[in-house]
């Protein structure tokens, strides 16, 4: 039988891969690399727009979601005229 993580081993993995997930944006742009933005997701995997009034203000189906190339060619675009910095998470 597996045994079960403890709470605080719990905490630290969810806190680990949010940080690597989120610190995705902020290297990917300061390399210029849109392809780390899908570093730390699994090929099936689909990203949603939230809250819901998100994708209604932009007259999108209301289960609108990206896949990983989209997402990847999207972000790709959005790095020539954005940056991403100083990704602060705190009470995690």
């Amino acid at each position: 039988m597996a045994s079960t993580p403890s709470t605080s081993d719990l905490r630290k993995s969810i806190e680990t891969t949010a940080r690597a997930f989120l610190s995705a944006f902020e290297e990917g742009g300061a390399r210029n690399d849109a392809s780390i933005i899908n570093r730390d997701v699994t090929a099936d995997c689909t990203r949603h727009l939230i809250p819901a009034s998100v994708p209604q203000a932009f007259v999108l189906p209301t289960d609108f979601s990206f896949d990983t190339t989209s997402f990847r060619e999207a972000y790709a675009k959005d790095i020539k005229v954005l940056s991403f910095k100083n990704n602060i998470m705190s009470n995690l």
